[in-house]
């Protein structure tokens, strides 16, 4: 069993290079990359400042300034209103396609990969992650518990 939890961040970044890599390859032929997917289906759930955006994609508030100017810059965002204090970002008719491209993706990739794996294991791992952020947070003094 030690041997397994000397592994396990080693298999959580094989994830994760695996889902980077896979919306990279998908949208290789657009002006996107699969670091501004999740902002896309953060943002397709509900409109919101700045901040909120910047607390919910766990990224610090000048890297989301950055990511939410060039998104605007290239039509996939705008401003709800003029007030500049707490005003949401919301996504434009673009943003909007291609939130539902990235969802579509996301839909495609989880199914293959979860495939071939039993619903009680699934069940399981969902509760053990769950169990594993909970705890990470207790690690995090930084960390909101507004999830």
């Amino acid at each position: 069993m030690k041997q397994e939890i000397n592994f396990f961040p080693e298999k959580f970044l094989i994830l994760h290079k695996s889902l980077v890599s896979y919306f990279n390859s998908a949208l290789k032929d657009s002006d996107m990359s699969a670091g501004y997917v999740f902002y896309f289906l953060l943002l397709a759930q509900e409109n919101m400042t700045q901040a909120q955006l910047s607390q919910r994609s766990k990224r610090d508030k000048a890297h989301t300034n950055r990511v939410v100017s060039q998104l605007i810059e290239k039509g996939y965002l705008e401003y709800e209103d003029n007030n500049i204090k707490n005003r949401k970002i919301k996504l434009t008719g673009k943003g909007m396609e291609f939130a539902e491209y990235c969802k579509k993706l996301f839909k495609e990739y989880i199914k293959n990969l979860f495939s071939g794996i039993d619903k009680n294991d699934l069940e399981t791992t969902s509760k053990v992650l769950t169990q594993l952020i909970n705890n990470a947070k207790t690690l995090d003094p930084l960390e909101d518990d507004n999830d």
